[in-house]
């Protein structure tokens, strides 16, 4: 009985686990890297009824949104597509709503592997972005 309990925890709490994770790494990416000036190219989103301080007051939606767009994108110095980066974010978010808002259909082993493959490839980035000389 008791690996079945900790089984169906698992279950439960790797998805926000996961999107923790994929958020942090994200955050991380940005950090130093944007200025309030660079939420510009977030007008109209309808997340955008209060005034962003920092990357911490974005959605997954605005992080997107800013990896879209070359000026952003041309900042973080990556040596990744970032189609295909801002698409599988994209993904990402789309199943995030989904967790955060309790959907009641159990998430489904390919929305579990998008989360995993989000936060390897996250990880993997963190291994291409170029770090400062002291």
């Amino acid at each position: 009985m008791a690996p079945d309990l900790s089984l169906q925890f698992q279950t439960l709490t790797e998805p926000f686990l996961l999107l923790r994770e994929i958020e942090l790494h994200i955050r991380q990416l940005l950090k130093g890297k944007i200025t309030a000036e660079d939420f510009c190219v977030l007008d109209g989103l309808p997340s955008q009824n209060r005034e962003p301080q920092d990357g911490e007051d974005l959605t997954l939606g605005d992080y997107v949104k800013l990896l879209e767009h070359p000026q952003v994108w041309s900042k973080l110095k990556l040596r990744i597509d970032r189609v295909v980066l801002t698409k599988l974010l994209d993904e990402v978010r789309k199943i995030r709503n989904e967790v955060m808002h309790f959907d009641p259909d159990p998430m489904t082993a390919d929305q579990l592997d998008t989360l995993k493959r989000a936060v390897h490839l996250l990880q993997e980035v963190f291994g291409l972005v170029p770090h400062a000389t002291v």
